[in-house]
């Protein structure tokens, strides 16, 4: 979902089309995993369309429960890193 388009937005409305003929194409495939992530809007940055550190951190534990481990699923914390905009400042 785009939070940066108001309630209603016809690109969200396509946005949750396309998802739902996603999830019917690939429930076909054993192989293939959907997951939902997060749509809670504290998850985002201010203008509302990148995820910020949380909704990284809930999106990353979420995904961490379908990769395999050689003692099966376990609680790894999320490693952030670094970015750098386009002055090449470093941020978080």
């Amino acid at each position: 979902m785009r939070n940066d388009r108001g309630v209603g937005s016809p690109i969200n409305e396509q946005i949750m089309n396309y998802n739902k003929k996603l999830h019917k194409v690939t429930k076909r495939f054993k192989h293939v995993k959907l997951t939902r992530v997060t749509t809670n809007r504290e998850h985002f940055t201010k203008h509302g369309l990148h995820l910020n550190k949380k909704g990284k951190e809930t999106i990353t534990k979420e995904l961490i429960k379908y990769l395999p481990t050689k003692q099966g699923n376990q609680n790894v914390a999320a490693i952030q890193l670094p970015w750098r905009d386009e002055s090449g400042k470093v941020g978080t």
